[in-house]
This record gives structure tokens, sequence and C-alpha cells, in this order.
């Protein structure tokens, strides 16, 4: 017998049609298709019903495993989720979240009453209405009881909105963020990717009952296509309570939702070039081990600034290491490479290097440079050069006001650490602590400075995040004043929004920023390593600026005034 969750008959009765009209309706919206899919799938029940929805359609779903360990695997909380295709949201959240949580239900509307085997995998809840006051208690009691739930706060597809010329959700229904105030659970926001067609859209212009009855058609139009879905870090009750007003907290919510969603949008700035990328120049080979060990053993013993059982650090300048420079260059662009950065040429060395001096950790026991960092004697390249003389000149322009940092300051870059050795805390230290002695070496200087790279592998999202927590939290504003970036970076609109709201308050640490960047970055990256250390050293930032000949990454002009370093640090690293 066949089962229906409209009847034609329904529909006759409900919009005063004539037979013909409303058999014509139920195949003009999908619905007589819709229900015969339903007889079919009337049979099954429960976890077992959504995998043969799925099935039948030729839906997939495409989800990062890891984000999957963002559920909790026992005790309540509460998912917050967009809703850009009606009922196969519900669908597809039940069958992600049920793989870590079989007792999880989502909350949904009153149609899928009529559709009895879904009916164990939802709780009814309507919260535009007064009779929802009954949904929502049974809500807070399957929580109480320490079980999960998801919603879809907006309660509506999403739909086209003229004010912000983009699909979204409708602003999310305050009984919703009530619930959750009164819930005390954490919360995780999901994001579902992609949108129904503009015919939906279009329709919905002309009245929103069109678009209701389009949405068979659109759950129909998602057969053989692939649903990305994207699963937030959990936010801790003590997070939620920091928001007194219902308004605040449902931005909060709705953005970091929202946020995810944009580190799955393709780049749309700052794109390398093809004809570079087409271009790749395969690296020079190594320079032989031996050969560096015989240039480094001809150099003064003055060149020495620190040892550590197998690690030396030392610096030379270009002319008394002609080999083992070509080594640098050559380890750098491998680094540069692969985290989306580099020149793309044979080597990483340009005219700069002739005249900077060059500190690089020497493993004795291998015979091989596993870090360096090249350093501009500020007082000398003024003296000879000029403020052209300094490499972060091709970046940024200088005012003479600012010629006096220069002068006493040393210019730090092209820092890297090879591949193999990155998850080894120790060289970074060592590092650093080569760069502090060698200050004390030289105390005329006052001052570092240099740029700090974001990589164009950074969404364009998370490169936002960074750049505005910088402004508003890193930013030397009187200094900056004397700089201009030469392609400056501008963060977008509508992620000055998003952001400002999940940063607003009191200053958030730069592990809140980690977490934030991870959440919306795919692929799971964090604040670049030496944003980090540069931070902790109480640097300030200064400027950000394209670099088109260094795969088009972002960077960040840093300033450290060597006298506001903590002393902790100085003398952990003496």
């Amino acid at each position: 017998m066949k089962t229906e969750i409209i009847p034609t008959r329904e529909i006759m009765n409900e919009l005063n049609l004539s037979q013909w009209t409303a058999q014509l309706m139920m195949k003009a919206t999908g619905l007589s298709v819709f229900n015969d899919i339903y007889t079919v799938l009337s049979d099954y029940e429960g976890i077992e019903l959504i995998e043969e929805t799925l099935k039948l359609l030729n839906i997939e779903v495409d989800i990062n495993e890891n984000e999957l360990k963002n559920i909790p695997k026992n005790g309540p909380f509460i998912t917050v989720s967009n809703h850009p295709y009606g009922l196969l949201d519900g669908i597809i959240l039940i069958k992600v979240l049920q793989k870590i949580r079989p007792d999880f239900q989502v909350t949904a509307n009153v149609l899928l009453e009529k559709m009895e085997p879904f009916r164990k995998l939802f709780i009814s809840v309507d919260p535009f209405k007064k009779k929802s006051l009954n949904g929502f208690q049974k809500v807070l009691s399957r929580l109480e009881e320490g079980h999960c739930i998801g919603l879809f706060p907006a309660a509506e597809v999403s739909t086209y909105h003229n004010t912000h010329k983009t699909i979204t959700d409708k602003p999310w229904s305050k009984s919703s963020i009530k619930l959750i105030q009164s819930a005390n659970v954490p919360v995780i926001p999901i994001y579902f990717h992609g949108a129904n067609s503009w015919s939906f859209h279009l329709l919905g212009k002309i009245h929103p009952l069109l678009r209701t009855f389009q949405l068979p058609n659109e759950f129909l139009k998602k057969r053989n296509q692939t649903i990305k879905v994207r699963i937030g870090q959990e936010i801790p009750v003590s997070k939620l309570q920091q928001f007194d007003q219902i308004n605040d907290l449902r931005q909060y919510l709705r953005n970091k939702t929202y946020l995810l969603g944009e580190g799955m949008k393709q780049q749309r700035f700052l794109k390398p070039n093809k004809s570079i990328k087409d271009n790749v120049e395969p690296i020079i080979p190594q320079i032989p081990n031996s050969i560096i060990q015989d240039e480094i053993d001809q150099l003064p013993s003055s060149s020495v600034l620190c040892e550590h059982g197998h690690y030396e650090v030392r610096i030379a300048p270009a002319d008394k290491i002609p080999y083992t420079l070509l080594e640098i260059g050559r380890l750098r662009e491998i680094t540069y490479r692969d985290v989306g950065e580099g020149t793309n040429r044979e080597i990483d060395l340009d005219k700069f290097d002739e005249y900077y001096h060059h500190l690089f950790i020497w493993e004795k026991y291998t015979q091989k440079i596993i870090g360096a960092y090249r350093i501009g004697m500020g007082d000398e390249i003024i003296k000879h050069l000029g403020k052209k003389g300094f490499y972060t000149h091709t970046l940024f322009k200088f005012k003479d006001e600012f010629t006096h940092v220069l002068a006493n300051g040393i210019e730090l870059g092209r820092s890297f650490i090879i591949k193999e050795k990155q998850k080894d805390a120790f060289p970074l230290f060592i590092l650093w602590k080569g760069i502090n002695l060698l200050l004390k070496r030289n105390q005329q200087y006052k001052y570092m400075f240099g740029p700090v790279s974001i990589s164009n592998d950074y969404s364009d999202a998370a490169k936002d995040a960074i750049i505005y927590y910088s402004y508003k939290y890193l930013f030397d504003e009187e200094v900056a004043q004397f700089v201009k970036a030469r392609k400056r970076y501008k963060i977008k609109d509508h992620m000055k929004k998003y952001i400002d709201n999940l940063i607003s308050g009191e200053k958030i640490t730069i592990d809140e920023l980690d977490k934030l960047i991870m959440d919306i970055e795919p692929k799971k990256y964090r604040v670049p390593v030496l944003i980090r250390q540069y931070i902790k050293l109480n640097g300030r930032l200064i400027g950000f600026n394209i670099d088109p000949k260094f795969n088009h990454c972002i960077d960040g002009l840093i300033l450290v005034n060597v006298d506001n370093i903590p002393k902790k640090i100085t003398n952990q690293l003496t």
C-alpha cells in the first residue's frame, strides 16, 4: 500500500483546489516523487532509515574525520547549524552525529510529524509558536538526562537577502538562544556548505509560500551530490555565560557557525599567478656536506654564538660562506614551498643576501644546516646604502622618522627550520638564543624588525582573523604612521563584523585566536609560529603587505624594542 506524506486530497482541501490542479501542483513541486520515495523508505526506521534515504538519492557527505573528535562521547550538548537545504540538513546531521552519539536527536518543524519513520529521530518544535513550549520542555528534559540535541535556530530554510546580497539564514530566533541559556550545556557549531537553487530563492521573492512548496523539489535536486559539512570546536558553558545580552550571544553563535564556512570558500584574492605556478623551477642539488664543513672550519671562533650538544649556532657574512649560503638558499626554498610560500626559483637567494649576515644552526654529527636567519646590521646598511638597502624597504615605504629604528636595529628575515626538525621546539629555541647573544655582543642595537609571513595556503578568512586581531591588540599606531605598505592587505568588510563579535570584550589570548583559526581552517592551521614568538617578546606589528614575489603571502612588519623583552625570556636565552 502506498504511504504518502502529503496526499493529493489534503492539498485539495487546504488550498481549495480541484483534483486536476492539485495533481498538477504535486508534480510541479516534486511532492508526488517525494511521496513515492517515502513509500519505499517507510519500512525502515532509525539510523537505517537515514542511511537508506541518502543511499537512494546517492547523496554523499564530505566531512573531515578529525572534526568528528569535536563531538563529546558522553554528556549533554547542543549543536547549532545553519539551514541551507531543509529536511536534508537534519538527515545529514543525524547521520554524522549518530556515529558518535546514537542518542542524538534534531529539532524539526511539524511537517515531520507526518513522517512516522522519522519521528524517533526528531523532536517537533516551532520556535515561533507558544505551543512549542512543550517541545522546548522535551528538549530540556532530554538534555537533563545527559542526551544531545541539534538546533536549527533560524527555524526556516536559508534564503536570499537583499541587505546582505547573499543566501543566508534569517536572524536566529531568540527563543532558541533562550533555550541554550536555560540548558546550560556546551554548544557545538556545525556548518553546511551550499544552498538551494536560484529558482527556489526567486520563487520566495514572489511569495514565501511558493518557496515552501518548492522544498520537496529542492530535496530531490540534491541527488548525486556531495554535501560538505564542518564541525567546530566545543564552546564551553563558561564562554556562553559571558554574554549578558541575548542578542550578543545570538550573534556570537551565528558567527561561530558561519565562520566555519569561510574557510571552505575558494580564495578569491591573492591567488598565485598561474604563469608563475606553471614555471616552478626545480631546486638545485644539495651542496656536499664536506664542502660546507670545510668552510665552517675556516671561520673564526668568534663566529660561534652558542653551542649545545651536537648543535652550534654561528654567524658569518656572505663572502665568508659562499657554499654554505647556497645550501641555506636551497633549504629556504624547500621549506617555504612546503607551506605555500617560496620564490618558485631554483634557489631562494637575492641581492640582499650578498651583504647581510647569516645566522645558522649547524648539526655537527650529521654535518647539516637545520635552520637559519638572515640578519641586516642596521647601522652598516644605513651608512652605505640608506633606507633602500633594507629588504623590508621592498615591502614597505619608510618615512624619515623611521630612520632612527633602521639605524639602531637589526633586520631579521628569511628564517626557517627544516621540516624534519619542526616538531622539535629546541632548534627554534637555540636559534633565538643565538640572536639574543648577538644583541648582547652588539648593544648598540635597540630594535629588531622584519617581516613575518602568513602563507597564501591560509584561507582569506583565517588571514583576516589574524590581521584583525593584530590591529586590535598588537598594533603600534604611533610607529605605524611612519610606515606604508606597498601593496596593503585589506580585510573584507563582512569578516570585520564576524571577527569583531567573536573577539569583542576583554582581550582574548593568542591561544584563543589559535582556536578560532583552527575552526576557520579545514586544514587545521594555527597562528604562524613566528608571530607567536614575537608576541612573547612584546613585539608590535606596524603594517601588512602582500608580497607578489613570494607566492603572494602576507608579510606583517614586526617591531621589537629590545628593552621591552621580558627579563624572564632574556634569562632563558642567555
